[in-house]
């Protein structure tokens, strides 16, 4: 099968597409994929890849501003140029389907590939679909999503809910029933990240709280921390002055390794990290980004009404809070196991296999694996 993948630059979007053209290539080894992403992707994907991709191809960003600016004509030109570049693209492979990943990349590619009657589908990560790919609807012939009612309004035949599909390396590890237990059953093994870039408000609210506990609440503490490039000395500085053992990163490329050893998570609510830590079976206290549409918060709450997880919106994150959830799990670590068992009822481990599912079947070729 030949296969183009269209997908914006962040690990929200780019991350399930590795994950499902990984899969694809476990499942169909002779199948040549194609990236389309923003130039923005290319010093994350610099030499990486080269075995699952067979080109990539960077198009200038050129995200939608709001409202009416002298920046709309920007976009508008930026815009045409991806159309021209995608149509070449596609007249030079000719994919068997095209499947898109979000963002304003995927825009040009699934829109031209339906014109020409190629088979198209795209996936939505999040609970609340983005403008993009509300924008792609009518272009595509199937919809995926990882949360179940994300379009409502759409025929229920043209929308699966498949999940969504995690990196190959996060599968092999074998998540929840292969996580390490701590030496010290009396330890929380405490997780705080805020996304790729990390977060100044949550790293100063936790640690400000963590700085509280007592000298024996402390003893009971290990915390790996995602800080960021610019708080990373700051946050790493704090914790040697509190005397709170742990390890601070500006940034971590193997979550598989922190989450086998995570029992409590403060994070961010991408759907990404949703189901990553779902896969891992840890529950997490979630502080949604407040701004890109708020669709964080939906994801969040998702899973905090399933008892997944806790939410607190950023405006209510307060070093009070964050102690009075750290005290309640040093307490009494048996208050952990109903979270993380439902947090692990919603990990969807065949995401990419279902999604790999969809295109083949799409695309007209007989999925016999």
């Amino acid at each position: 099968m030949n296969v183009l993948v269209l997908s914006g630059h962040t690990g929200g979007h780019l991350f399930p597409c590795i994950g499902f053209s990984e899969n694809l290539k476990l499942s169909f080894p002779q199948s040549r994929i194609t990236l389309i992403t923003s130039e923005k992707a290319r010093p994350f994907l610099q030499g990486k890849f080269t075995d699952l991709f067979e080109t990539t191809h960077f198009l200038p960003s050129f995200p939608s501003p709001s409202g009416i600016s002298l920046s709309w004509f920007l976009f508008t030109k930026k815009l045409f140029d991806a159309f021209s570049r995608t149509s070449r693209i596609l007249n030079q492979m000719k994919p068997d389907v095209c499947i898109g990943f979000g963002s304003y990349v995927s825009y040009p590619g699934i829109v031209l590939a339906h014109r020409r009657k190629i088979p198209t589908l795209i996936h939505e990560q999040n609970a609340r679909p983005g403008r993009a790919t509300s924008w792609l609807v009518p272009h595509a012939d199937i919809i995926a999503t990882s949360f179940p009612d994300t379009f409502p309004n759409i025929p229920a035949s043209k929308v699966f809910h498949v999940g969504l599909p995690l990196k190959t390396h996060i599968l092999q590890t074998g998540g929840w029933r292969s996580k390490v237990m701590t030496t010290d059953p009396h330890c929380l093994r405490l997780l705080v990240m805020g996304g790729s870039q990390g977060a100044h408000w949550i790293n100063k609210t936790v640690v400000q709280a963590l700085s509280e506990l007592s000298d024996e609440e402390k003893d009971k503490l290990v915390v790996n921390h995602i800080a960021g490039k610019q708080d990373w000395n700051e946050v790493r500085c704090a914790y040697e002055k509190v005397k709170i053992r742990a390890q601070v990163f500006s940034f971590f490329d193997r979550m598989d390794e922190i989450f086998l050893n995570t029992d409590f998570a403060i994070s961010r609510a991408g759907a990404n990290t949703l189901f990553e830590l779902s896969y891992f079976g840890i529950p997490a206290l979630l502080i949604p980004y407040p701004y890109a549409g708020g669709h964080q918060l939906l994801n969040a709450r998702f899973f905090e009404n399933r008892s997944a997880a806790w939410c607190a919106q950023e405006r209510d994150l307060v070093p009070g809070l964050v102690l009075e959830k750290i005290r309640l799990l040093m307490r009494s670590f048996s208050a952990l196991e109903p979270m993380a068992d439902k947090m692990r009822s919603l990990a969807m481990p065949d995401a990419g296999c279902g999604l790999v599912k969809l295109a083949r079947q799409l695309a007209g070729f007989k999925y016999d694996q």
